[in-house]
């Protein structure tokens, strides 16, 4: 359902279509696209998807280490760096 390309905020039909189907009450359809973006770069690219098989098959059990790191995260910290990431993402605005 995302976007193919940040060039569809651009056109003025496809964008009105983004806006009705990424629809959120916590915030506005372009920042929800660029937040599965950021989580697709993180998880979904190669060495997203690489590292994530490797947490999954050698750092142990899962629910220890789900449990481990929700136990230690920096989450203010984590949660600025997300921010920083978020607001680098740049869509241009509908042209008619």
């Amino acid at each position: 359902m995302l976007p193919s390309s940040v060039a569809d905020f651009a056109n003025l039909e496809i964008a009105s279509y983004i806006e009705k189907t990424q629809y959120s009450p916590a915030g506005s359809a372009t920042d929800r696209v660029k937040l599965f973006k950021l989580a697709w770069d993180a998880i979904g690219s190669e060495f997203g998807s690489r590292h994530t098989q490797y947490e999954m098959f050698y750092a142990g059990a899962a629910f220890v280490t789900r449990g481990h790191a929700f136990r230690t995260c920096e989450w203010e910290q984590v949660t600025r760096m997300v921010d920083g990431c978020l607001a680098r993402y740049d869509a241009p605005k509908p042209r008619a």
